[in-house]
């Protein structure tokens, strides 16, 4: 079990922080008198360590004009000039989709571009050392910042890690924390200008995935500003083990940079640089300067750690200012909106260029709920912003570091849209829940529990409802951890997983066998269009055998396995149903079992090579589809995932609204067009690094691939990914793509269904089929049959108004036409009578005669359907509806003022046999 970071603490002592830099200096090590850690200075007379916590203001915080030679893109461009001039390797930017890991979604610091295969020493890393300015989104669990946003002045949802990474291992030492130091103190000096005696260096203890190291939080005027992290150990057994590689892991806050730089009051003024002064100004906002400073210096003191602690140090802020607590929110809270505003907006225009769209599961409902977040301030605090011209200057003053976002400009705009849509649609229906929950609690307080539950079902965040509460004179008890504390539904569990848990049964049962078992040879990969091969048993158990060699592909990124046959050294030959991948060994799933005594004999192997052939045809026809669907709808198209099977596949893609039919005919368009051009498919392995930096990320179509190499497929000049299916080597040999249909599975999904080769050819044709039959029947050719089908279809309606027209007519004399159909008092004084009108028309019948007091039967058969009503509550009457109908294909149900039965006979056969069946 990992200790604990007070317990890592305890163990870490001086000699992990005294750097030879630190003792050539003359810095001493105290202890801070407020939160008792230790920290290093050239002051003898500081007593506290310079966490804002414990200065309890922020001493860098002006109110003057801030110096543009510091907004954020010249701050990125001088910290990485000064790292390049000290042997650094400045890199582009990871996208902020952390689509290379499978247990995140979003890149959230820049070490997690490396993680596991460069940290765990399994790939070279792309140089060394090297730093990133990677943008980095946090939202949830440990990082959460939704709720502190605008309040603390310091949080942001999206923001710029200065990555400083080196590696170190035996062959090849890089540098360690000595020079960490003396960069980290030259940069803070020199080019920040910073006093030497203003710097405080806190120890502290950085623990991820498993590994854990010291670190040194470097902090002037109560700003942390860096953090450099040591990660050199692991836990085992009670003891630290030094980690082979030992990683430097240093985040800069490249915007926290900006902003003490700029001395502005909160770090969004110094962030958002001319798009802050423009939406200022577009709004109208006036708000008092002065005390926004006054307020800024002391907002680092905040306590956010429970809504009771937040007031509670608000409170004496408001105090030291002279102001209540109301007074102080109603002054600050419409700049605070502003500053989560610009915060939420700017995410999202990093977001969804990645391929990260607003949801209702997983990560993206974060963006969701940021987005609609945004709006919600607007309509509170009644800011007209034109979203449109501030999502343009988002792009257009943050491309200038990161110009990946011109690309997404016109997807963001009409994300930004429909979702604005969607939300509209909640509104209506969350409001009347609220009024509903108020009406019925009785009360003035509104708390979590039910907040949580109107956004959950409604996607409302409590902003939305202030203005309706304030109305009613509704306290909303919000938690200023409100996102945090608010749990996502989890999603459904996938095909994949359940392939998965197939697996995880089949390395149980052969758990013994698998885990001292050598490698399978796979020949599908040595030569993909190989339809028999020779092989020798290693491993028997009951139905599961494993060969030495197989040309038999397993289920793997979505590709269904072969099926086929092996012929035993007997001559009998048994079918292979399924096939599966454990580990590096592969599994043949038979349709019964197999003796054992066969173990060590050779083995023939046949694959069913027209489904092979089908499902290689699909697999590569995933590759073109999925390029022409992000040429055709945007940048921020990705595959989320996808199923080939034999007689068709599919292809999720990330995108916010349906797609049209005529997007659908673009897209296939072009898919059949690379088909056509015969382009050749190339295949390679390469290493991770070498495959990202030929490639880039858009590889990492199918998610993360758990493999120290890559193998890559690339259609050439349309498409590389890394792949493990089987692929054609030509796009000609596809032969046909037809898109079959499409449906959203989610918010943020859209689903393309689709054949390729015969199957398509089959499929053209059944339509056609569909098409003349339907021509024959209306005996028209096939460029009339729309406007033929709509003059029916206008017609069609035209009768279904006269029939309800007539239908009323009946029921306005439905006393009159039951008159007749009146059964004596002996046998209970009811009617049974058939009245054929639509069905909808009979329960309005039925219920004018219940009104009456009149009790009995109606029956109507219109379009071959049978419906029975009845009014009556004779318990002899009702069983024996309930067995007639059972008895001729139907079934009863009881509705609000009696019984509705169907059956498959006519209306007044139905009423012979019951008259039959009651003896009348």
């Amino acid at each position: 079990m990992m200790l604990s970071k007070s317990d890592l603490k305890k163990k870490f002592g001086r000699e992990e922080y005294e750097v030879e830099f630190f003792r050539k200096h003359g810095f001493v090590r105290k202890k801070c008198i407020v939160c008792g850690d230790s920290f290093w200075t050239l002051d003898p007379n500081r007593e506290t360590c310079g966490d804002v916590e414990c200065e309890g203001v922020y001493r860098f915080v002006e109110s003057r004009k801030w110096n543009p030679s510091w907004d954020l893109h010249s701050t990125i461009r001088k910290w990485s000039e000064f790292f390049r001039k000290k042997g650094h390797e400045v890199l582009d930017p990871y996208p902020v989709v952390a689509r290379w890991r499978d247990d995140l979604e979003f890149t959230i610091a820049s070490i997690v571009a490396f993680q596991p295969w460069v940290t765990e020493g399994i790939v070279d890393p792309p140089a060394n050392p090297l730093v990133i300015p990677q943008p980095c989104l946090r939202f949830g669990g440990d990082f959460s910042d939704i709720d502190n946003i605008g309040k603390t002045g310091r949080h942001l949802t999206s923001f710029t890690m200065g990555g400083q990474h080196a590696f170190n291992s035996d062959e090849k030492w890089v540098y360690w924390k000595n020079e960490y130091v003396s960069y980290n103190f030259e940069f803070m000096t020199k080019l920040l200008g910073v006093k030497p005696e203003e710097l405080t260096y806190k120890e502290d203890v950085w623990i991820g995935g498993g590994n854990f190291g010291p670190s040194l939080e470097t902090f002037s005027h109560g700003l942390e500003i860096v953090n450099g992290v040591f990660m050199q150990y692991s836990y085992r057994n009670g003891h630290m083990i030094p980690l082979k590689l030992k990683v430097l892991d240093v985040g800069w806050g490249l915007e926290r940079i900006s902003w003490f730089m700029q001395r502005t009051p909160t770090i969004y003024e110094a962030t958002f640089g001319p798009v802050f002064e423009w939406l200022i100004e577009q709004v109208g906002l006036s708000y008092d300067k002065n005390l926004l400073v006054e307020y800024a210096r002391l907002s680092g003191a905040l306590d956010i750690s429970s809504r009771e602690n937040f007031i509670r140090s608000r409170k004496r802020i408001a105090e030291k200012l002279g102001l209540s607590l109301d007074e102080l929110d109603a002054r600050l809270n419409p700049i605070e909106a502003i500053y989560a505003i610009l915060d939420h907006t700017k995410t999202i225009v990093f977001a969804v260029p990645d391929g990260a769209l607003p949801s209702n599961v997983g990560g993206a409902y974060n963006l969701r709920v940021i987005l609609r977040r945004a709006i919600s301030l607007a309509e509170k605090f009644d800011f007209y912003i034109d979203w449109n011209e501030l999502i343009d200057r988002q792009i257009d003053y943050f491309s200038k570091s990161f110009p990946r976002l011109l690309e997404g400009r016109d997807v963001v705009k009409d994300v930004w849209k429909v979702e604005t849509e969607r939300y509209r649609k909640t509104l209506e229906k969350g409001f009347a829940e609220f009024l509903r929950i108020i009406k019925k609690k009785k009360t003035k307080i509104i708390g979590y529990d039910v907040l949580k539950n109107i956004y959950l079902n409604y996607g409302l965040p409590p902003t939305s409802l202030s203005k309706l509460a304030e109305e009613k004179g509704i306290i909303l008890d919000v938690p200023p951890n409100f996102f945090d504390l608010v749990k996502q539904e989890k999603m459904q569990q996938t095909l994949v997983e359940k392939e998965i848990k197939l697996e995880e049964k089949i390395s149980e049962i052969l758990h013994d066998h698998l885990e001292h078992e050598i490698p399978t040879r796979l020949l599908f990969y040595e030569d993909q269009y190989m339809k028999e091969f020779d092989a020798r048993i290693r491993y028997i158990k009951g139905k599961y055998i494993i060969l030495d060699q197989t040309a038999f592909y397993p289920r793997a990124g979505g590709q269904n396995s072969d099926t086929g046959i092996l012929t035993l050294p007997n001559g009998e030959q048994i079918k292979i149903v399924n096939v599966v991948k454990i580990g590096r060994v592969v599994v043949h799933v038979a349709e019964r079992d197999v003796n054992k005594s066969l173990i060590g004999f050779p083995v023939h192997g046949v694959i069913d090579w027209k489904r092979r052939m089908t499902l290689m045809r699909h697999h590569t026809a995933t590759h073109i589809i999925n390029s022409a669907a992000r040429v055709v709808l945007g940048p921020h198209i990705w595959q989320v995932g996808a199923e080939k099977d034999v007689d068709k596949a599919r292809l999720d893609i990330s995108h916010y609204k349906n797609v049209t039919n005529e997007e659908i005919r673009e897209i296939e368009a072009l898919s059949n067009r690379i088909v056509m051009e015969n382009r050749p498919v190339h295949i390679e392995v390469l290493d991770r690094t070498a495959a990202e930096k030929k490639y880039g990320f858009r590889i990492y179509q199918g998610g993360a691939v758990p493999e120290k190499n890559l193998r890559i497929v690339s259609i050439e000049g349309w498409d590389s990914e890394a792949c493990g299916g089987t692929h054609l080597k030509s796009t000609g040999e596809i032969g046909l793509i037809k898109i079959v249909g499409t449906r959203r599975i989610h918010d943020g999904v859209v689903r393309l269904i689709f054949v390729a080769g015969e199957n398509a050819l089959n499929h053209v044709w059944h339509e056609e089929n569909y098409l003349k039959s339907a021509c024959s029947i209306l005996r028209v050719e096939p460029q009339d049959l729309p406007k033929t089908v709509q003059r029916f279809f206008d017609e069609w309606k035209d009768q279904q108004n006269l029939i309800r027209k007539l239908g009323q007519v009946l029921i306005d004399n439905i006393e009159d036409i039951i008159k007749k159909d009146f059964i004596p008092e002996k046998y209970g004084g009811i009617f049974i009578s058939r009245v054929d009108i639509p069905h909808e028309l009979l329960l309005e019948a039925l219920k004018k005669l219940q009104n009456r007091g009149i009790k009995g039967v109606l029956a109507s058969t219109v379009y071959s359907k049978t419906i029975i009503v009845c009014n009556s509550d004779n318990p002899r009457l009702l069983e024996t509806l309930n067995k007639l109908s059972e008895e001729y294909g139907g079934s009863c149900k009881r509705i609000r003022f009696g019984l509705m039965c169907t059956t498959n006979l006519d209306a007044t056969t139905y009423i012979r046999k019951l008259k039959e069946y009651l003896k009348i």
